[in-house]
């Protein structure tokens, strides 16, 4: 049962779920290893996760995560930096705490508050959820989360829902620094990877997330008990991939081979598909189909409500691994479905036919983890050394470096 304590006047919720002992040894041991050893790829070399997002106070602006230590707010069309997060010198520091802080690593896409204005950005390895104000001239400490963030965390209002790597959520309010709304312990200790999403439902609104324990989980948000599970799914299988929503459904891939839609009020499965390996890459839900890659490099389109394929075979990129989520774009009057693979190859794929939409391929230069994102008609990815790169879809031409971290 949760414990429910006070902390300066909040309620915060501590919710425990005990584990069958046996059987969970069992399965950690069949499956667990392989996932951790992914996990662990993060420990102490930064990626380059976080995905590029416009600045929809300033035209033409993009903010850049580098997977190293600093957040970049850059003009997408000359490269030129606007500001740094933190700047060269500057000493970090967080009320309650002696020592100067040191960034080293943001996996998390930067958020943008409508209502305060600022930047959210989740840094790796304090686990301290930042805002940066939108012209890049302060930064606050919102909240130390005593692990580390991977997974992009969620905003509602002036409340954010942080996922940690040690299977935990904890609400906070932006405007009330350093207080813990409410806490969710799952108590498996395993990380969420994966961004979580928010979902008006019938039962009320609904925080749905999956972690590497093999659980899918669905926190209520609002009424008497928010922090409090609606309903939990065991999938028996690691997961790695954020929970995406469309067309009235959830879906989310697994380290079972296994793709998964399921209704948003109550977990219960809608339907599966099959793919020949790992789901890892979130999935794309547009225009009444669902889009995602597996770590073979397969890419599949499946209808979005009834789980059949739109293609008669799905694309087949020849062994690159692919973690990236596709973006679905027109080019040249053509459905593109662009995605990344770890190679760095960009595979444009007609998302009529699941065909190669051109005869030829493009490719960035490193290895490729983040997901993409289309601004002013250019494809911008980053890679896992701290640059970011440009490239025009639909023509055989090289990408162009715009940016790298020093």
């Amino acid at each position: 049962m949760p414990s429910h304590e006070s902390l300066s006047g909040n309620r915060v919720f501590h919710v425990k779920h005990p584990l069958r002992p046996k059987r969970f040894l069992i399965w950690s041991a069949l499956l667990l290893t392989p996932l951790l050893l992914i996990a662990c790829q993060i420990a102490d070399a930064p990626d380059g996760w976080g995905a590029v997002t416009e600045d929809p106070a300033v035209e033409g602006r993009i903010v850049f995560p580098t997977g190293g230590e600093e957040v970049v707010a850059i003009d997408a069309a000359s490269g030129i930096v606007a500001w740094q997060f933190p700047k060269d010198g500057n000493d970090l520091r967080m009320p309650g705490l002696d020592d100067d802080l040191e960034t080293s690593a943001f996996y998390a896409d930067p958020i943008w508050s409508s209502f305060s204005g600022e930047w959210l950005v989740g840094e790796y390895s304090d686990g301290i959820l930042w805002a940066v104000r939108g012209d890049g001239r302060s930064a606050r400490a919102i909240y130390s989360t005593g692990a580390r963030i991977v997974a992009t965390p969620a905003l509602d209002g002036q409340l954010a829902y942080i996922p940690t790597n040690d299977d935990r959520v904890i609400a906070v309010d932006i405007e009330r620094p350093q207080e813990v709304v409410w806490e969710w312990n799952g108590g498996t200790g395993l990380a969420i990877l994966g961004s979580p999403v928010l979902l008006d439902t019938a039962g009320g609104k609904l925080l749905i997330f999956a972690s590497l324990d093999g659980w899918v989980t669905a926190l209520r948000v609002a009424g008497p008990e928010p922090g409090e599970p609606a309903w939990r799914k065991e999938i028996g299988a690691g997961l790695a991939s954020a929970v995406t929503a469309g067309d009235g459904l959830a879906y989310f891939g697994a380290f079972d081979r296994t793709f998964y839609a399921v209704r948003p009020a109550d977990g219960e499965t809608v339907w599966t598909a099959s793919g020949a390996n790992w789901f890892w890459g979130s999935p794309l839900v547009a225009e009444g189909a669902v889009y995602v890659s597996d770590v073979r490099g397969n890419v599949y389109a499946w209808d979005a409500r009834s789980g059949q394929p739109r293609w008669p075979a799905p694309y087949q990129s020849g062994e690159d691994r692919m973690r990236s989520r596709p973006v679905l774009v027109d080019v040249q009057g053509i459905r593109v479905l662009a995605v990344v693979a770890r190679d760095g190859s960009i595979h444009q794929i007609n998302a009529d036919t699941g065909q190669a939409a051109f005869p030829f391929e493009i490719r960035v230069d490193g290895d490729v983890l983040s997901d993409p994102s289309i601004v002013g008609g250019r494809l911008l990815v980053g890679n896992e050394g701290g640059q970011l790169w440009s490239a025009v879809l639909g023509v055989n031409a090289a990408p162009q470096k715009i940016y790298e971290a020093d």
